[in-house]
């Protein structure tokens, strides 16, 4: 028998619960937080990205339930793709962006989708934005993602979820141990004279929702061009780290 499909909570809900535990305190519920971590500032920065950057093409990983999938669809009329590890939320995802028509759903590895994707007719030639957000367990596979995308996209822009914004402590991030800490230093020496790092103008005390930090990888020749047009301030590679 397939099983029921688990029901959403909002995040305003889940954060007026006691110990902001929702999830173990309500069996079958999983929390919605929103698009893009439910941040306004987040919201304006991909939709920045989308109207100025020449997108014709989006490939998330980590769909989670379908709220950024769905913000993606509301404000960029070209092919979204979006892939999910979890079949119960990717059950949960395809229900709610059934009427979305530009937007393709699959299950599986992060990885195995993005070689997929490049072998598709057409979607390796196009010019995409990337939303790598497929890391929240011991398998990590940012640094594999990347260096896919490095080699099967030409100028490919890529935002990553969860990563350290330097100076500002408010934004939180992931740091799974020793060599798991998103952060400049994980991204893979070999890859960083491609792109350059932009992060948030918004200060973490000025943003709303979960405020998670995350990093835009933007090819080093459209820099300033987009530096220009983003809420974005640009950064430098750590001292010494490039091959």
């Amino acid at each position: 028998m397939r099983r029921a499909l688990p029901q959403l909570i909002p995040i305003r809900v889940a954060n007026t619960l006691p110990g902001r535990v929702a999830r173990r305190l309500i069996p079958g519920m999983e929390i919605d937080f929103g698009p893009l971590n439910g941040q306004s500032g987040r919201q304006a920065l991909i939709v920045a990205l989308l109207r100025s950057a020449s997108v014709e093409v989006v490939f998330e990983t980590g769909t989670y339930v379908g709220s950024s999938t769905l913000l993606f669809a509301r404000h960029f009329s070209g092919p979204i793709h979006s892939v999910e590890a979890n079949p119960d939320y990717l059950r949960i995802a395809r229900r709610r962006t059934a009427g979305a028509t530009n937007v393709t759903l699959r299950e599986g590895d992060s990885r195995d989708a993005l070689r997929s994707w490049a072998a598709e007719d057409g979607l390796a030639g196009k010019r995409a934005l990337f939303y790598l957000d497929a890391h929240w367990h011991e398998d990590l596979p940012l640094a594999e993602e990347l260096e896919l995308i490095a080699r099967k996209w030409e100028d490919p822009i890529v935002v990553v979820d969860d990563f350290e914004v330097p100076g500002d402590p408010v934004y939180e991030f992931d740091d799974h141990g020793p060599g798991k800490r998103l952060s400049l230093d994980y991204i893979p020496a070999g890859l960083r004279s491609l792109w350059v790092p932009l992060f948030p103008s918004l200060r973490g005390s000025q943003e709303d929702g979960c405020r998670r930090g995350c990093v835009v990888l933007v090819p080093v020749r459209q820099a300033s061009s987009l530096t220009e047009l983003l809420p974005a301030l640009p950064a430098s590679w750590p001292a010494g780290s490039q091959d």
